[in-house]
């Protein structure tokens, strides 16, 4: 469904620049309108483990359609010079189900996946190239020319929900105003689908934006904000990120 694939890349080309301890990067919820009416939400971490040197993404999106209630969560983790070491994937769609555990050995990127009760094992061959597309920003940050007008990068991403590695390009259009932000709007494609994002100097997503279906993910600074009038279920959640997250950790809610 193509709605569907479009809230994962929403939810999953965010991230920011890592920190020098262990402390959460960045922590926030975002609201999801689809033709400006709310439909449900993104929850997001990112953080570093420098013990052992791990930069993690912890994602969970719910939507409520006239299909449904679909749930998404995603946990990624890469070393600091964002080599990809494992993810895992899971979606709930009514009575369909989807769950990808994937871990990287030996150049190469074995996946397991259950799809509606059926398995099944593929690998993927990887070069240096290749990275998770939960880290899209952070990947922009460390190149020598960082996030400025004008700069475009292409690159080759791991489409987590999928399992597969696709083409991407992303290009910074211009400086512009964003709740308040000084913001940096970044023409994206991937899959052949596009994306706008709104990034601050950071690398954190204020907005992002699907033109094709009206579709916006808006980072809010209350969580009830985005939350409010959809399940909000606290035994997952705790699952996913050892407690409730607090959404706290970012630019908008310290501006």
């Amino acid at each position: 469904m193509k709605l569907l694939f479009c809230l994962t890349k929403v939810l999953f080309l965010i991230t920011l620049s890592l920190p020098a301890n262990g402390e959460i990067l960045f922590e926030g919820y975002y609201k999801l309108t689809l033709e400006n009416s709310p439909i449900g939400y993104i929850i997001q971490r990112y953080d570093l483990d420098s013990a052992t040197k791990t930069f993690s993404a912890t994602h969970y999106v719910l939507t409520k359609t006239s299909d449904g209630t679909t749930t998404e969560s995603l946990s990624a983790k890469s070393n600091t010079k964002l080599e990809p070491l494992s993810y895992q994937y899971t979606r709930v769609e009514g009575a369909k189900t989807k769950a990808i555990d994937a871990i990287v050995k030996k150049n190469k990127l074995v996946l397991k996946i259950v799809e509606n009760n059926k398995a099944s094992v593929k690998e993927i061959p990887m070069t240096e190239k290749v990275f998770l597309s939960a880290f899209l920003a952070h990947l922009m940050l460390k190149n020598p020319k960082g996030i400025a007008v004008g700069n475009k990068f292409s690159y080759d991403a791991v489409a987590e929900e999928d399992g597969t590695v696709e083409k991407g390009e992303a290009f910074v259009k211009e400086q512009v105003k964003e709740r308040g932000l000084e913001t940096f709007r970044v023409l994206n494609t991937f899959k052949k689908e596009q994306f706008v994002n709104w990034l601050n100097i950071k690398g954190e997503s204020i907005k992002t934006h699907v033109p094709q279906y009206n579709l916006t993910a808006e980072l809010v600074a209350d969580p009830k904000s985005a939350t409010t009038g959809f399940p909000l279920n606290e035994s997952t959640l705790k699952i996913l990120f050892g407690n409730i997250p607090e959404g706290k950790t970012n630019m908008l809610h310290t501006k």
